[in-house]
């Protein structure tokens, strides 16, 4: 378990993400039909920049034309997901105040641990780090849980059969891993799947 000590890393510590991944043509396209399709719905926006490209989603800000509630902009989800061919519903919501439109991505990206290394808190060999990596954001920084905070020192890892549950623990466990030394980080694993 890592020491309480190092739980929480001053801000200093962690290197700044990498450059959010300019849009394709293709999310532009996207965008567009977006647009089109809340046109059609007699709920119009305006783009209010350019999207952001997630490793797995697309956000695309919109603002709603004059006169136009959130709430019109927000019950089409199922419209843009049938109109667009979408997998699943996008998602739509007001991070910070202003409203985005979330589209998972068909073209997923895989997030080497290569890519997101040099975003790891570094090394403290006296207080250690607690600080367990989970994944990246849409700007593709990094994400932490903090296993020394009660609400993070029981997690659960789900998913279907080859969706990357034992990549998520093997990266987790590099992650803690660099970011401690033998003398503060204890680990200790149980493997109870038997598979005949």
């Amino acid at each position: 378990e890592p020491r309480r000590g190092g739980a929480h890393p001053s801000p200093e510590k962690f290197p700044a993400a990498q450059p959010p991944r300019a849009p394709e043509p293709s999310h532009i396209e996207l965008g567009r039909k977006l647009r089109d399709v809340f046109r059609q719905f007699n709920a119009p926006v305006e783009f209010a920049g350019d999207p952001v490209v997630g490793p797995a989603f697309l956000r695309l800000p919109v603002r709603p034309a004059r006169g136009i509630r959130p709430e019109a902009i927000r019950k089409l989800s199922a419209a843009l997901q049938v109109r667009l061919g979408l997998k699943t519903l996008p998602f739509i919501h007001n991070p910070g105040g202003r409203m985005v439109v979330d589209v998972e991505r068909s073209d997923r990206e895989i997030v080497p641990f290569s890519s997101i290394r040099d975003q790891l808190p570094a090394q403290d060999p006296v207080a250690g780090c607690s600080q367990l990596p989970v994944g990246v954001d849409l700007e593709r920084k990094l994400k932490f849980a903090d296993l020394a905070d009660s609400a993070n020192c029981h997690l659960l890892v789900a998913g279907a059969t080859g969706s990357g549950k034992t990549e998520w623990v093997r990266m987790a466990l590099a992650g803690l891993l660099l970011t401690n030394t033998p003398r503060t980080l204890r680990l200790m694993l149980i493997d109870p799947n038997r598979t005949s």
